[in-house]
C-alpha cells in the first residue's frame, strides 16, 4: 500500500484472498495486486475465482518488491489501460 501511495495510487487493503474475493464483488477497481501467499484463500485460488482473469490477470513480481519494477508494471498497466479504453 505504501508503494501505490508513493506513486500517486490509492488502494484497498483486504486481511485474505476470501475478503478480496468479497471486496471484488461489491467495487470496481482498474488493478488488482494479489498476494500468492494470503490465509484462509491463497492468492492463486482467489486469481481464479476473479471473473475479471480475461481482462488481463497476466503479470507477476517476486518479493521483496523492488518499487522501481513496480512502478515500470503499473505505468505499463495503466498505459495499456488507456490504449484500450481510448
Amino acid at each position: 500500500m505504501l508503494f501505490l501511495k508513493k506513486l500517486g495510487h490509492q488502494g484497498v487493503v483486504v486481511a485474505n484472498g476470501m475478503l478480496a474475493i468479497e471486496k471484488l464483488q461489491h467495487h470496481t477497481f482498474d488493478l488488482v495486486i494479489m498476494d500468492i501467499d494470503m490465509p484462509v484463500l491463497d492468492g492463486i485460488s482467489a486469481t481464479q475465482l476473479i471473473p475479471c482473469l480475461e481482462a488481463g490477470m497476466n503479470d507477476y513480481i517476486s518479493k521483496p518488491i523492488d518499487i522501481k519494477v513496480f512502478e515500470q508494471k503499473i505505468t505499463s498497466f495503466i498505459e495499456n489501460l488507456f490504449k484500450i479504453t481510448a
